[in-house]
């Protein structure tokens, strides 16, 4: 997913930020569970650039959630991390998905924290077929197998969905890029607010750069050799070589008109002699006016399907979407 000099330079952040050594993630880091321990260090980093985060925060309970998550209103989220390797091949019954399993398992952990705050499971893989919102069956989706996990359990507020999926990148040939969904638990013992879904939408997952391939589960020698020399000092980045890390933002002080919408972060900037229209730092396209940037982002960011069936007939999704009228857009400078 990353290579060792990513994950030892995001282990540094995320300890800097947390102000101690994170003794069980290094210690993950050094096993067959890896993976996980990887992807809990990208949501930690992710979610630190929106708001502030602890590890491990005491609940009422009997279990001790990955991350509480903290907005700036003071309004506090407890996440659960999990990576999943799974195979190409789908389960016939929402209850026999892996998808599934996992999430009962977290959600008992839910169960046992007792806590008043929202609970939301982030859940991501790599597997190009593993979570994927086009599957013809309805039974054996993973999007399916959250909602029958959502008829079960009161405990889960909501789940995070991240795919990281192959996609095509023009110049270079491939890239990984995460492509996140949240799942709301219409029957959740304590709901997700408007405000804390917002924030968590805010989170970049493609921060880093991931590899095109993921070793499978196995212990990674390099990662744990290094590890061990180290386990009870601060990770020394001096000597690891920068490549993989996340660039400055290229938009910092530029003006630009933005609008947010679910997990996309879009920006219409003038560049050169014309419009680039990117979400976050990928680039969708050259425009000669805004306005037509905003005509296309309206066209490829809206919600699907475009119509619901509601107590009276078909009525249209309350989520529009993205505005093609670029008077709608926030002018950031």
């Amino acid at each position: 997913m990353l290579t060792d000099s990513q994950i030892l330079h995001l282990l540094h952040r995320c300890e800097n930020a947390a102000e101690w050594i994170l003794h069980q993630i290094r210690g993950n880091l050094q096993t067959k569970d890896w993976a996980s321990a990887v992807w809990e260090l990208i949501v930690a980093e992710a979610a630190s650039q929106i708001g502030r985060i602890s590890y491990e925060t005491e609940t009422p309970g009997r279990a001790r959630p990955d991350l509480c998550f903290e907005l700036r209103t003071g309004e506090q989220v407890l996440l659960e991390m999990t990576f999943a390797f799974q195979g190409n091949r789908s389960a016939t019954q929402a209850e026999a998905h892996p998808v599934f399993k996992k999430l009962q398992e977290k959600a008992r952990q839910a169960r046992r924290a007792e806590s008043p705050y929202p609970f939301v499971v982030i859940m991501a893989t790599d597997r190009v077929f593993a979570i994927n919102h086009l599957r013809p069956s309805r039974t054996n989706r993973p999007i399916h197998a959250v909602y029958s996990l959502f008829e079960q359990s009161q405990s889960l507020s909501a789940v995070v969905l991240v795919p990281i999926l192959l996609d095509t990148e023009v110049f270079t040939g491939f890239i990984r890029q995460a492509r996140p969904s949240i799942l709301l638990n219409p029957a959740a013992r304590h709901r997700l607010s408007t405000a804390a879904r917002s924030a968590i939408e805010q989170f970049d997952f493609n921060r880093w750069e991931y590899a095109l391939w993921t070793q499978e589960r196995a212990v990674r020698l390099t990662l744990r050799s290094y590890l061990k020399t180290s386990n009870s000092s601060a990770i020394d980045v001096s000597a690891l070589e920068a490549k993989g890390l996340p660039s400055p933002d290229p938009f910092a002080g530029v003006p630009c008109w933005t609008f947010s919408w679910r997990f996309c972060q879009l920006r219409i900037v003038y560049v050169g002699s014309g419009y680039w229209l990117f979400n976050r730092r990928r680039r969708i396209g050259r425009f000669t006016t805004a306005e037509k940037a905003a005509r296309t982002a309206a066209e490829l960011y809206q919600p699907f399907p475009a119509q619901l069936i509601g107590p009276y007939g078909i009525i249209p999704h309350p989520d529009q979407g993205v505005p093609s009228e670029l008077e709608k857009w926030k002018i950031e400078n």
